[in-house]
């Protein structure tokens, strides 16, 4: 049989003249072909054969599509290999964000280094005077770096006492016979001293007075009017237990110990109530401030966390979970008045109930809750430049070279704004001075983004600060509108929203929650009112 075989095989190689090669062996049968010859005629095998034959240019076909299989696979592993190294990227930009955030400065000034010459990059399509536009603002900015390292830092002065505080004196005479000698002058020495404050009893006492005639009646003083009604503490106490709560960020629990070392009989849950006392009494001025606040014709909206043990779905909580809560912040930066109002959530539906009848300008951050107000005809949408910055200044280990030359430039625009503060403009003269000297960099900001985003990976911390910054190009340029607008939120230092936030980032991380919703209510309260005191100075 298989000699059989190899002689129809070798008889049909000899009249097609084709090389085993190129025999389609899945298909072929010798045993078809053996009977065919031999049934049929070695012609019909042969015409059998050749519909099986595999040609020279089906061979290469199919080489070639294994090739490109091999370069298809070749291609998926590189393009899973990119996108593992911006997945790293990305990872070690955000580890490095975590680091500063911990170990690292929390000041944003932008601190040149002009040792380092950039290798300037401005893109493909921008124009010569363009570019050599933003040359001149890079130059200018590396000739003021050098002039502040070379300043030398100023001698360290004591600090004068207070002249307001009261003195006590204590005269130490010489030790020995004095009767022969004259007092000629006397050497002080002032040092600063504290004594601790003190818990004592307010007893108020009222004589009562009967006639001497024994007709009439009794003479005796009113009572006082009690701040706290059928209650034993004194406004003294109060006051001391809210400015140690929210000024010095002191847990209730720490303050308890103190009144127990001074032997005061008490509990956390006295003291939460006193607490609770001190703040209803300033409900009412807190209604009228918030009131009127968001009746102003500019605010600055941001918002931070709050934990809250309370909790709608506490049956099903988790052990160890809390509700998270949010304490929105309204800023008035024309009178530099701050209003907290706690919510329960960051929903967008918030700040529209709050802000559903404002009219004017909203400055906010880069959050999507926003987005719905914004689209108010009554309210211009204002971004902040800070937030802008702070994403090209963690952009700094991934492009070092585009993140430099965009936070020079947005440099430019803060240094125009000191000018007009060192100049004490007012608001008609700081907008003819930002149209005059602001918008052709704002200009230039925008064209250098524009041709530079394209060319930029968009998942790259350079590529995402580039677009965050795109994506609000409009509301970043409206603080040009009108001089009394602020180019961020922290533009105003004395009256800034984020530094009224911070006592409350203090805060939580010494009594790290609050028990209720009510008590977190109770805190928004309090700091504004302590906003409030900070603004005009006044000792809490």
């Amino acid at each position: 049989m298989f000699l059989a075989n190899n002689f129809v095989f070798l008889l049909i190689k000899k009249a097609v003249e084709i090389s085993p090669k190129s025999l389609n062996i899945e298909v072929f049968d010798p045993e078809k072909a053996r009977f065919i010859a031999s049934n049929e005629g070695i012609e019909k095998a042969i015409e059998y054969f050749q519909n099986i034959i595999l040609t020279k240019d089906d061979i290469i076909a199919g080489k070639d599509l294994a090739i490109v299989e091999k370069d298809l696979t070749i291609v998926e592993k590189d393009l899973t290999i990119v996108q593992t190294e911006a997945l790293l990227t990305e990872k070690e930009a955000l580890i490095a964000k975590f680091v500063r955030m911990i170990f690292g400065q929390k000041a944003e000034k932008y601190i040149h280094q002009p040792i380092e010459q950039l290798k300037l990059d401005f893109g493909g399509e921008m124009t010569s005077e363009e570019i050599k536009a933003i040359e001149e603002i890079i130059n200018k900015k590396r000739v003021e770096a050098k002039k502040k390292e070379n300043i030398e830092p100023k001698s360290s002065k004591r600090i004068a006492l207070p002249v307001h505080l009261e003195v006590i004196e204590t005269i130490i005479q010489p030790k020995g016979d004095l009767s022969e000698m004259v007092f000629v002058k006397n050497e002080s020495s002032d040092f600063l001293e504290y004594q601790p404050s003190k818990h004592f009893i307010h007893r108020i006492i009222r004589p009562v007075y009967a006639p001497k005639t024994k007709e009439g009646s009794f003479a005796v003083a009113t009572v006082p009017d009690s701040v706290f009604e059928k209650s034993k503490v004194g406004v003294g106490i109060v006051a001391h237990l809210l400015y140690g709560k929210f000024v010095m960020h002191l847990p209730i629990d720490r303050m308890l110990k103190e009144m127990i070392r001074q032997k005061i009989p008490t509990n956390s849950a006295t003291i939460y109530n006193w607490v609770k006392l001190g703040i209803n009494r300033l409900e009412i001025l807190y209604d009228y401030q918030f009131n009127k606040i968001i009746t102003q014709k500019y605010l600055q909206v941001d918002e931070t966390t709050l934990k809250v043990l309370e909790s709608e779905a506490a049956t099903i909580r988790k052990k160890g979970s809390c509700h998270l809560g949010y304490f929105w912040v309204y800023n008035d930066p024309i009178t530099g008045s701050t209003v907290f109002k706690y919510q329960q959530g960051r929903g967008a539906k918030y700040p529209e109930a709050v802000l559903k009848n404002f009219s004017g300008y909203l400055q906010t951050d880069g959050y999507l809750g926003y987005d719905n107000l914004a689209k108010s005809e009554n309210i211009i949408q204002l971004a902040c430049w800070a937030h802008a910055r702070r994403k090209f200044e963690e952009a700094l280990p991934n492009d070092k070279t585009k993140a430099e030359i965009a936070m020079k430039l947005i440099q430019e625009l803060y240094d125009i704004e000191r000018q007009a503060k060192e100049a004490k403009l007012d608001a008609d003269q700081r907008k003819a001075l930002r149209i005059e000297k602001s918008l052709p960099v704002y200009n230039l900001i925008g064209k250098w983004i524009s041709q530079n985003l394209k060319n930029t990976l968009p998942k790259s911390a350079i590529g995402k600060a580039m677009q965050y910054t795109f994506d609000r190009w409009d509301e970043l340029g409206n603080y040009m509108l009108d001089g009394l607008l602020e180019i961020d939120r922290a533009a105003n230092r004395n009256n800034l929203v984020e530094n009224a936030i911070r006592p409350v980032a203090i805060g939580r991380k010494n009594y790290l929650f609050a028990g209720t919703h009510e008590y977190a209510h109770r805190n928004a309260i309090m700091y504004t009112f302590m906003s409030a005191c900070k603004k005009h100075n006044v000792n809490p």
